[in-house]
């Protein structure tokens, strides 16, 4: 289980809270794997020296990065309000390109830096705190028992159909085949997870396919893959990792379908079809448009509730249903997959990102008749910190109040 290559694991925040402390999970976390793979020590202690070494040459640059965004703030702001500072701490942090410089990762380490050490101004008006949501979901077995994998104990939750379903020291939600095949006459039974409102998960299928899920997600699949597809059913948002398979007994390879959870006649409905990919699929019912995102492989998209012809794309594009059609084009795959890195990226209008924290921070988003809706956005900040400190941010555009009653963030101009 080799590392990632050194700028990556620099501009890895699970990495850098180990490196400094900052979370005890985290910290735990590395811990445990290095216990796992000792191979590993040498290199991450190396790393971690290097982060600790950049660290005094990035806080010598927070100044100068302070100044700018004060200089920022005092020019006149256009109507497509660009968050400048954060993105450009979200460029240096994820910066990874062949011969990195010092510099540029001592910029990770200094993004980490300044967005988890130095204190933000509060919403002025704000009367409580949000903390960020976490590893929290529930598994649904055919049965009908409800485990909750949030407080579930690490090892073994439960055996079916010559399975064991386990739950790592990470975290991870596991499939294992226990016997040499399932019983005969068996059938596959039909398992879900399903996260909440400041919740996600991940989970690796009884066909070693790894399921990312965001917040307010569900997935539904069985226990053992027969046949010739692999069939899941997804409300929400996940991104997949799909294992490549063969169909038991030929050459030919295993598909793997997700169908989303839109009634048959809604636009946004979608069957996707992949041999062996990376990709994500959003289908929120509080979203006016479902998507599929590719970032590695061929997937096949259909639209069931259209007439639209199935639509094959290429890593890099989108496919966007809804009743405004479809439409297929090149992603922003940063943005898209965020979620998954831990961190919003804003580069869309003030409510489609207003949703996007509501679900993190189990939050209700009312609007007043003046409030910027159609804001635009761009910019960068950590889905691990507290809702205030994200409010702060897109505050600073200047076009935009917010006031934080319990559970409730009323929006104002």
């Amino acid at each position: 289980m080799p590392l990632q290559n050194l700028p990556e694991l620099l501009a890895d925040e699970r990495f850098l809270n180990y490196c400094f402390e900052r979370s005890a999970e985290d910290v735990r976390y590395w811990q445990e794997r290095l216990h796992r793979y000792p191979e590993e020590q040498a290199a991450a202690e190396h790393a971690k020296m290097l982060a600790l070494l950049l660290a005094d040459e990035a806080r010598a640059t927070e100044t100068a990065s302070q100044y700018q965004l004060l200089l920022a703030r005092r020019q006149p702001q256009p109507t497509a309000v660009t968050l400048g500072f954060w993105l450009r701490a979200r460029q240096g942090r994820r910066a990874v390109v062949g011969g990195v410089t010092a510099i540029v990762l001592a910029g990770a380490v200094g993004a980490y830096l300044y967005t988890t050490r130095q204190p933000m101004a509060p919403v002025v008006t704000q009367q409580a705190d949000v903390a960020p949501g976490g590893n929290n979901a529930i598994l649904t077995l055919a049965n009908g028992q409800r485990i909750d994998l949030g407080r579930a104990a690490h090892g073994t939750l439960a055996a079916q159909n010559g399975l064991t379903i386990t739950k790592t020291a990470a975290g991870q939600l596991v499939y294992k085949l226990t016997a040499a095949q399932v019983p005969a006459g068996d059938r596959p039974q039909l398992n879900t997870v399903e996260t909440p409102a400041k919740g996600q998960f991940n989970l690796v299928l009884p066909d070693g396919t790894r399921v990312w899920l965001n917040a307010q997600s569900a997935l539904s699949y069985p226990t053992a893959f027969d046949g010739a597809s692999r069939r899941v059913t997804l409300r929400g948002e996940a991104y997949f990792e799909v294992a490549h398979r063969m169909v038991a007994g030929t050459q030919r390879r295993q598909s793997f379908v997700v169908e989303t959870d839109f009634a048959p006649a809604d636009p946004r409905r979608q069957r996707i079809e992949v041999l062996g990919t990376h990709f994500d699929v959003a289908s929120y019912a509080n979203e006016p448009q479902a998507s599929t995102t590719l970032l590695e492989g061929s997937v096949r998209v259909t639209m069931p509730g259209t007439t639209t012809a199935s639509q094959v794309l290429r890593p890099g594009q989108q496919l966007s249903a809804g009743p405004r059609g479809v439409q297929v084009g090149e992603a922003d795959t940063e943005a898209v997959v965020a979620w998954k890195n831990g961190d919003f990226v804003f580069r869309e209008d003030l409510q489609t990102a207003l949703r996007k924290v509501a679900r993190w921070y189990d939050v209700e988003v009312v609007y007043d008749a003046d409030a910027p809706t159609q804001l635009q956005l761009g910019g960068w900040i950590s889905r691990q910190k507290n809702l205030s400190q994200v409010l702060h941010l897109l505050e600073s555009t200047g076009k935009v109040h917010f006031k934080l009653e319990g559970r409730r963030v009323l929006v104002s101009k």
